[in-house]
């Protein structure tokens, strides 16, 4: 999926909200904590408003992987 991704961006394809939460959910289901971190703010920085559906994706990966520090910090949803 990563690679995909690359390609996209290499090919200069707009990436929009729904690759971005398709890819939130690859990496979820990898463990890639820090890798949805960069990819939210990444999503947010570009001017996307994360949907619903982005916002469990990214919210099932902090749980899943016990990653409330960073809610707790504030700093997750920067």
């Amino acid at each position: 999926m990563k690679f995909v991704y690359q390609q996209m961006q290499e090919k200069g394809i707009k990436v929009d909200v729904v690759t971005y939460t398709s890819m939130l959910h690859w990496l979820s289901n990898d463990g890639d904590v820090e890798g949805s971190v960069k990819l939210w703010k990444e999503m947010k920085d570009g001017g996307l408003r994360p949907t619903i559906v982005s916002y469990t994706a990214y919210m099932k990966v902090l749980f899943d992987h016990e990653y409330l520090y960073c809610l707790l910090k504030g700093t997750a949803f920067d």
